[in-house]
Parts: C-alpha cells; sequence; structure tokens
C-alpha cells in the first residue's frame, strides 16, 4: 500500500480545528458546517470514503450561497438533506484554500479530485502522463449504478489520461494505485 498523507483520516483535535500537513492547513468542519470558510468559490475538501472509511478523498467543490428556510447560508455543493429539514456535511470533512492551478468555478455537481492524490501510482505506459483518478458508486449485490458525481461516495475507480486507457475498475484508490504500478 502507498504511503501518503492524503489516504490517512483527518484527525480531530479537540482544542484546534486545523491539522496541518506538508504546509497546508486542513480545517476541520462540523457536520452542521460549521467551521467552513466565510467567503464562496472553489475550495478543496477531504472527506472520508463511505466504502473505506479509513481512507479519505480530496476533491475540489464549490462553495455558495444557498437558502435554508428563511435564511441564507453558505455550504459546499456536496452537502445533503436530512429529513427534509437538516443540511448535512460527511463527518470527518476537512477544507482548504484552492491551489493557484485548480479552477475559479465549478459547476454545481463538479468535484474533480485532486490530481494529487494519484501520485505514488506509475505514469501511462502510452502517453507517459500522470493519470487522473475517476470513479463511481455502484450497489455490491448486483452491480447496478448509482448516480452520483460526488467522489467521498465512489466505491469503484480507475485511471483515464489518454485514449489507450479504458475503465478497469477497482475497490478503492490504494488498491487502484498498487494494481496500475506492480502491473
Amino acid at each position: 500500500m502507498f504511503e501518503s498523507q492524503s489516504f490517512s483520516p483527518a484527525e480531530v483535535i479537540a482544542d484546534n480545528a486545523t491539522v496541518a500537513e506538508k504546509n497546508i492547513i486542513w480545517h476541520v468542519v462540523d457536520t452542521k458546517g460549521h467551521g467552513l470558510p466565510t467567503a464562496p468559490g472553489v475550495y478543496r475538501f477531504r472527506v472520508p470514503m463511505e466504502s473505506q472509511p479509513g481512507e479519505t478523498v480530496e476533491f475540489m467543490a464549490q462553495l455558495r450561497w444557498r437558502k435554508h428556510g428563511v435564511h441564507h447560508i453558505l455550504m459546499p455543493t456536496f452537502e445533503y438533506v436530512l429529513d427534509d429539514e437538516f443540511i448535512t456535511l460527511p463527518e470527518g470533512t476537512c477544507w482548504h484554500d484552492r491551489l493557484s492551478a485548480d479552477p475559479d468555478v465549478l459547476g454545481p455537481t463538479d468535484f474533480p479530485i485532486a490530481p494529487e492524490m494519484a501520485q505514488g501510482a506509475a505514469a501511462c505506459p502510452f502517453c507517459h502522463q500522470l493519470p487522473v483518478i475517476n470513479g463511481e458508486k455502484i450497489k455490491e449485490d448486483d452491480g447496478d449504478l448509482y448516480y452520483t458525481r460526488i467522489p467521498y461516495k465512489f466505491n469503484r475507480f480507475w485511471f483515464t489520461c489518454c485514449e489507450w486507457v479504458g475503465k478497469a475498475p477497482r475497490s478503492s484508490i490504494a488498491i487502484l494505485k498498487n494494481d496500475w504500478s506492480h502491473r
């Protein structure tokens, strides 16, 4: 398995709501959104994966104002609503500012996985570029596809880069990188 800070679960520190990592400050957010940035825009988020709770996935998402009852609140586009009342974020969510190479704006259903998540994988044998991670969520029992573009919900991953690389899904990012690099 590859050693990567991106895959370690976020530390939640009781007295301090930040996690320092390689000169990046990850800010811890609770499930109600306390700790989120105060300005709309694109941010990087790190969220524990539903299918592999010991792993996290880092992706970009738009933070935007949304109406909730009579209030306007600032929430990322991957929030969800419980009981038609509570806007919620996944437990263990952290964020940091976007990097200079990240897009300035994303659509409401765009959640690109951070390119750094592929670090440690071998370059594509055809185009010699570092591949990009993609994924999807399927039902484990019958293989039916769920419609979601939110990376922390994915349970199958594959690399894409050039026209020669086809879909070869794996159950986790760590397994994908290992299989790709040791083919």
